[in-house]
């Protein structure tokens, strides 16, 4: 996870996604050298967000390119239209989501 930003309507992750087969109109064969095809998005969730723990974005680490880097999303699961996430950075609720995603390079 390279970045999250969050208020009382949203919470928006910028990140490299694994691109699956799976999906032909956002998959494109891996760059040499790479095992998986990778696109840096921002996956928003536009909905009534409340936090149980977090968000902790004071201190991420610094990954080998010198980029912040705040973990991964360890868990993600829908049940009755609310949205639960978690990871190192905090656990989140979302009802009502709302998706967006944009590539932000490939």
């Amino acid at each position: 996870m390279l970045g999250i930003e969050t208020d009382s309507t949203r919470v928006c992750f910028e990140l490299d996604a694994v691109l699956e087969r799976e999906y032909p109109r956002f998959y494109w064969p891996p760059r040499r050298g790479e095992q998986y095809s990778y696109a840096r998005v921002r996956w928003c969730l536009h909905g009534e967000v409340e936090w149980s723990a977090g968000p902790n974005l004071d201190q991420p680490a610094i990954d080998a390119n010198g980029e912040a880097d705040y973990g991964n999303i360890d868990s993600c699961r829908q049940e009755d239209n609310v949205d639960y996430l978690e990871g190192e950075w905090g656990t989140v609720t979302i009802r009502n989501a709302q998706e967006t995603v944009d590539y932000l390079e490939v």
